[in-house]
C-alpha cells in the first residue's frame, strides 16, 4: 500500500506540473513529455493495483481452503460425536435396564416365594421405589411367618383343649343342610 500511495502521490504532482505548463503555454515537446510521464506513472498505478489484486485472490483462495478444511474436521467431529454419543447413550441404557430388569426379578422371586409360604430374600437394596419394595416384602415375610406360627400354636392349643375336653365336642357345617364335620375322639 505504501508503494501505491506513493506511486498515487507522484502522479498528482506530475498532473499538477503539467497543468501549470499548460498554463504557461509550454511547448508542444513540454506538454507530450508530460503526458508521456503522467502514462508511465498510470501504467505503474495499474500493473501494482493488478499484483496486489492478484495476491488478495491468492490469499482468498488459501483462506476459502483453511476454511473448507475446518468445515470438513467440524464435520466429522460433529458426525463422530453423534455416533460416539449414540453408542454411549445406547450402552448406558442398555446397562440401566439390566440392572433394573435384575432387580425386578429379584423383587418377583421373592413375591413368587412369600405366595408359596416361603420367607423372602430380597437383596434389593436403595432408597427407590424398588428398595422400598424390597424392605416391605421382607417386612411382610417376617409379620407373615410371625402369624403363621401364631395361627400353628393356636391349633396346636385348641386341639389339645379337643382331645382333653371332659365330654364329646362337635362341630357342624352351616346352611340349610348342617353337617358333622368334627367329632372329638373322647
Amino acid at each position: 500500500l505504501d508503494d501505491l500511495r506513493t506511486l498515487v502521490s507522484t502522479r498528482f504532482t506530475q498532473l499538477e506540473q503539467a497543468r501549470a505548463q499548460a498554463e504557461q503555454d509550454a511547448d508542444e515537446a513540454t506538454l507530450t513529455a508530460a503526458v508521456r510521464e503522467g502514462s508511465a506513472l498510470t501504467n505503474e498505478i495499474r500493473d501494482l493495483a493488478a499484483a496486489m489484486q492478484t495476491r488478495q485472490e491468492v490469499l482468498l483462495r488459501a483462506r476459502q481452503g483453511r476454511a473448507r478444511d475446518v468445515s470438513q474436521t467440524a464435520t466429522g467431529i460433529a458426525v463422530g460425536s453423534l455416533v460416539v454419543g449414540g453408542f454411549g447413550g445406547a450402552f448406558v441404557t442398555s446397562r440401566l435396564a439390566l440392572g433394573l430388569t435384575r432387580r425386578l426379578r429379584h423383587l418377583l422371586r421373592d413375591a413368587e416365594r412369600l405366595a408359596s409360604g416361603i420367607p423372602a430374600e430380597s437383596v434389593v437394596e436403595g432408597d427407590d421405589e424398588d428398595g422400598r419394595l424390597g424392605r416391605d416384602l421382607r417386612a411382610a415375610s417376617v409379620v407373615l411367618r410371625s402369624r403363621e406360627e401364631e395361627l400353628t400354636e393356636t391349633r396346636h392349643f385348641l386341639q389339645h383343649v379337643l382331645d382333653t375336653a371332659p365330654m364329646m365336642v362337635t362341630r357342624r357345617s352351616g346352611g340349610l343342610d348342617p353337617r358333622l364335620t368334627y367329632v372329638s375322639p373322647n
